[in-house]
């Protein structure tokens, strides 16, 4: 996804989520993710999340054709068409 569209899907889960969820933390990388063509970014966000919560995200990942990967207490959202 481009910067654009990860700035579109930050606003919509923050929207979504209201205060139900603490995010501490939340990044835009590109460089890092070596399977994504040049301009990809992923989501990165500190947080930690329920079923409800997780649930509310998974609509919106459907929306923009992502894909959802926890680690380290991290939640990392990447494109699925790159």
């Amino acid at each position: 996804m481009n910067k654009t569209e990860a700035l579109a899907v930050l606003s919509e889960i923050r929207d979504a989520l209201k205060e139900s969820v603490v995010v501490s933390c939340v990044s835009l990388d590109g460089s890092q993710v070596s399977h994504i063509s040049t301009g990809g970014y992923e989501i990165k966000m500190k947080c930690e999340l329920d079923s409800v919560s997780r649930g509310i995200i998974n609509s919106i990942l459907k929306k923009y054709e992502l894909y959802l990967k926890e680690q380290n207490g991290y939640v990392i959202l990447r494109s699925l068409k790159d």
